[in-house]
């Protein structure tokens, strides 16, 4: 009998100890990503830049470049989860073509910037609103035309911060998820490989390890608290990654100026890759549009 029971103890904490393990596995994959540093700068593709250190109001200090272009219009570019800022150089240098002045920043966890913990967009904020203050100081940028796109985690991180600071006039969010909620309760097999009965322990344990509460994840939700400000929403519709069903719900969710490109045969994030210069000439139109240069 009390072999038995000592056995059944034994049994109920292993199984405690796989779960927390296989936990902490699936968090780590997107709270502490692996870090990637950019090997090439904007000098490398033939435009001239300056190093534009920022720190956040909650301290960090995050590694930017600042590229001044011919016209008014600054387009703020913001990379994936466990990328860097040299990720967005070859979109940065066919928008620079166009005059577009631009920054592109290491979010906190990534790249040479400072910080521990990636938050799904929420905190990211933060540096958004650093970079922001950071532009409206430079004599190239008209506080007035700033424009925010975001690939990934980065749209995410330019929804929110939309949402959060009116100085971003024009938001393209491009292949980024609804709600951290909805992909964990229909997708986590997909992502992470494991049971969706792992969903709400990975969601509580993530946001508490983040410091952040469950539902602020929520692109879909920032949408809806754009105004009048217009949104481009582009999504693969081949990706695996985050279902296109998500474009679908950040568009709906918004109630000012919105547009939706679904691109048939493209997986995530892939847009660009796809047709350069489509891509290009889409989010043109879209900036060009939304910040009044016509």
């Amino acid at each position: 009998m009390y072999v038995g029971r000592l056995l059944s103890v034994g049994i109920v904490l292993w199984s405690l100890v796989m779960v927390a393990g296989l936990t902490q596995i699936g968090l780590n994959d997107y709270l502490r990503p692996a870090r990637t540093v950019a090997t090439r700068t904007p000098a490398d593709l033939g435009m001239q830049f300056r190093d534009a250190p920022l720190i956040t109001e909650d301290g960090l200090h995050l590694a930017a470049w600042f590229i001044p272009g011919t016209r008014r219009e600054t387009l703020i570019l913001q990379h994936g989860l466990g990328a860097n800022r040299g990720d967005m150089l070859s979109i940065a240098a066919d928008l620079h073509a166009r005059g577009y002045s631009l920054m592109l920043l290491d979010s906190r966890a990534h790249g040479s910037s400072e910080g521990d913990i990636s938050t799904l967009g929420v905190k990211e904020v933060r540096d958004i609103r650093a970079a922001v203050g950071y532009l409206v100081a430079q004599p190239e940028v008209d506080a007035a035309r700033i424009g925010i796109y975001g690939k990934s985690l980065g749209g995410s991180v330019a929804l929110l911060s939309a949402a959060a600071l009116p100085e971003l006039r024009a938001v393209v969010a491009d292949s980024t998820f609804a709600s951290a909620r909805w992909v964990i309760e229909h997708q986590l097999h997909s992502l992470l490989n494991l049971p969706t009965w792992f969903g709400p322990l990975l969601l509580t344990a993530g946001s508490l390890e983040a410091g952040i509460a469950p539902d602020d994840a929520a692109p879909a939700t920032a949408a809806a608290h754009l105004g009048q400000r217009p949104l481009l929403v582009i999504h693969g519709a081949e990706d695996t990654t985050f279902d296109v069903e998500n474009a679908y719900m950040i568009y709906d969710a918004a109630s000012g100026p919105r547009e939706l490109w679904i691109l048939q045969g493209v997986g995530h994030a892939g847009a660009y890759a796809h047709d350069p210069a489509t891509f290009t000439e889409r989010l043109d139109t879209f900036f060009s549009e939304a910040l009044g240069s016509q």
